[in-house]
């Protein structure tokens, strides 16, 4: 605040904090031209610290603070943007305050807004998709279809899909399929959570109603609307209408689900990343050379390499199954496999077929 006033040759009073600060900032800007106020990454002190209730609630209360002075500046103020990942309940709501937000997250006017269109991507970036498919050896159309795999896939209404722009600009300049934005942060407080309350396999294809998204509440979270809100999962397919919408979830693209995957699967068998990518490696190693003997060798080397304070108590066998069938689900996900759990058959149900 100090540095803003600096800038603008504004003089501060001596008595008050942050909040007065803004308040006299916002009134004296307004004598000498409108104001717009754009706010980003509004959450981000909360959202950061959701596996610390204690200090994201001290957050909050700091903030709730700072922002309740935009209530009794409207009229100073002739726009007011705000992003950020997370839309808390009511009740503990920074902006609870200012009831007269309108909220653009789902609006359908606005769900091409952020991200890239297709038809975008072709208008502005095929002479460089051209270069990058004659540098690979590749057709022109069969790099377009790993591009739109990897980086495009993101909804807020199940119509139209977005490319996330970061990974894609990335990807552009270095013509390498990497996980640009997962690499960004490491969410292990999402990858506890999950490991806690939701076996991996479920995740995709959840069918959610679409008011669950205004109960984001830090003490009571529900994990699959955190990870809509933070970016790990898009909607898919939208039923109904306004609230009584119903919303089926999924990953938005392979960069996304690749990358989770493999973070849950370092999680759920207590070791490095490092460590499982090198036991990954022999395992892939020997289903190409279509050697199943050696594959299930190799799988038991895995399970024997998991640390037995990571799994289950012993005395809980259904814990053990349930434990073990979400490790191996996501070994063969991350191994790139094409596998489903619990599929039925006349001969019965398997645990997961690939």
């Amino acid at each position: 605040m100090r540095d803003i006033a600096q800038q603008h040759g504004i003089q501060l009073s001596d008595i008050g904090e942050y909040d007065t600060h803004f308040r006299e900032i916002i009134a004296q800007l307004s004598t000498q031209r409108p104001i717009a106020l754009l706010i980003d990454e509004y959450d981000k002190p909360i959202v950061d610290y959701l596996h610390d209730v204690r200090q994201a609630e001290a957050n909050r209360d700091i903030l709730k603070s700072f922002y309740s002075v935009l209530k009794n500046a409207e009229a100073h103020i002739h726009l007011l943007f705000i992003t950020g990942v997370s839309k808390f309940s009511k009740e503990v709501s920074i902006f609870s305050d200012l009831n007269h937000l309108q909220d653009l997250s789902m609006d359908d006017d606005y769900a091409t807004m952020l991200g890239f269109t297709e038809e975008e991507v072709r208008a502005y970036f095929t002479l460089r998709v051209q270069q990058l498919a004659h540098q690979q050896g590749l057709l022109e159309e069969v790099l377009w279809d790993k591009i739109r795999l990897h980086y495009n896939g993101y909804s807020w209404h199940g119509k139209n899909y977005v490319y996330n722009p970061f990974s894609l600009l990335s990807f552009l300049q270095s013509g390498v399929f990497n996980n640009y934005w997962f690499e960004t942060g490491t969410p292990t407080f999402l990858v506890e959570y999950v490991r806690r309350q939701r076996a991996p396999e479920a995740i995709e294809g959840t069918v959610v109603n679409k008011g669950i998204f205004n109960k984001f509440d830090f003490e009571h979270l529900d994990i699959i609307a955190v990870m809509f809100q933070t970016g790990y999962l898009t909607i898919r397919k939208a039923e109904g209408s306004g609230m009584d919408a119903w919303l089926t979830l999924g990953y938005p693209n392979a960069e996304v689900r690749y990358s989770f995957e493999q973070h849950l699967l370092s999680h759920f068998a207590g070791q490095p990343l490092t460590a499982v990518n090198r036991q990954l490696y022999v395992l892939r190693k020997s289903l190409d050379a279509l050697d199943p003997d050696a594959f299930v060798r190799h799988l038991k080397v895995f399970f024997a390499s998991v640390p037995f304070d990571t799994s289950p108590s012993a005395e809980r066998a259904s814990a053990w199954e349930g434990f073990f069938h979400a490790l191996t689900f996501l070994l063969l996900r991350v191994l790139g496999l094409d596998v489903q759990a619990e599929v039925a058959s006349a001969k019965g149900r398997s645990n997961a077929v690939v």
